[in-house]
């Protein structure tokens, strides 16, 4: 038995509806965090960066970052929001300086010091309105800046 072209035509169109498009497991937002920040020893003063990739179709909201660090028998945190680079699907780099810990020393600096944290950083993916996170642990080297 013959097919028509039109019921041929009207099976593909079938097909082609139902199948999810090639990129739909894959984020429309990475973001990379680097194995090594730096705190300034003088004052607390935190610096971490990364990379962000985002596909120009992306609309994203601004990356959030948490930084967390046990001194003592205390676990600090700081917070920090930077605007991410223009999304372009390539890797546009990052960078969050002076996160500034929830505790402070009697001159009212932070407290981080050299040495492990774990750093975390989150944008809003306006496209499918789910947050896109990663987390790692980072480690903080001292700078005389």
């Amino acid at each position: 038995m013959k097919r028509s072209a039109l019921s041929t035509t009207l099976a593909v169109l079938a097909i082609l509806a139902l199948a999810p498009p090639a990129f739909a497991d894959e984020p429309s937002i990475e973001i990379e965090i680097n194995r090594f920040g730096s705190v300034r020893l003088s004052d607390g003063w935190v610096v971490l960066s990364g990379t962000v990739t985002c596909q120009p179709s992306t609309t994203a909201g601004p990356l959030e970052l948490s930084l967390f660090q046990k001194v003592g028998q205390i676990v600090i945190e700081g917070h920090e929001t930077i605007e991410i680079p223009a999304c372009d699907g390539t890797a546009q780099p990052w960078e969050a300086a002076g996160i500034r810990s929830n505790q402070v020393d009697d001159r009212g600096n932070s407290v981080w010091k050299a040495g492990p944290a774990t750093a975390g950083a989150c944008v809003l993916d306006n496209l499918s309105a789910e947050y896109q996170c990663e987390e790692r642990g980072v480690k903080l080297r001292p700078s005389r800046d």
